[in-house]
């Protein structure tokens, strides 16, 4: 077990270094100089349209926050070493991803300023993950009662 916790840390670390890179490859306009293009002051046509004439950049932004759906869930799985609390925290990072995209695509400047920068922050960063560490490690020393 503590060579698993050892395994969990070095890719909770790993996390820490690939997430001060959130504002070189996340589609947050805002706050990613290399997303300027999605601002509502430059696009000239859909988001979507974006996906062919800025593939590149699309392509390392899901990337990188691939690497924040598969690194969370490698460490619970390795910590916890329980089926149903690695399915959840993938369940909940592809949900935060997808509503994240999906937030983009709408391309509504609302919404940019009040959700896409927010959860971009929240997603990309390790807290999700230390919180639902944290949970998980007080809910397995909790007592547990059967009624």
């Amino acid at each position: 077990m503590k060579k698993l916790n050892w395994y969990g840390i070095v890719l909770l670390l790993i996390l820490f270094v690939i997430s001060f890179f959130k504002d070189d490859f996340t589609p947050d306009y805002r706050n990613t100089p290399s997303a300027l293009f999605l601002s509502p002051d430059h696009l000239q046509a859909s988001r979507l349209s974006t996906l062919g004439s800025h593939w590149l950049f699309w392509l390392m932004a899901l990337l990188y926050t691939s690497c924040f759906i598969v690194l969370p869930t490698a460490i619970i799985k390795v910590v916890f070493q329980h089926k149903s609390l690695t399915q959840f925290t993938l369940l909940l990072h592809v949900c935060i991803a997808l509503a994240l995209y999906l937030c983009i695509f709408a391309n509504v400047p609302a919404i940019d300023m009040i959700f896409v920068s927010k959860v971009n922050r929240y997603l990309h960063s390790p807290i999700i993950t230390l919180f639902l560490w944290a949970a998980f490690m007080l809910n397995k020393r909790a007592p547990q009662h059967s009624d």
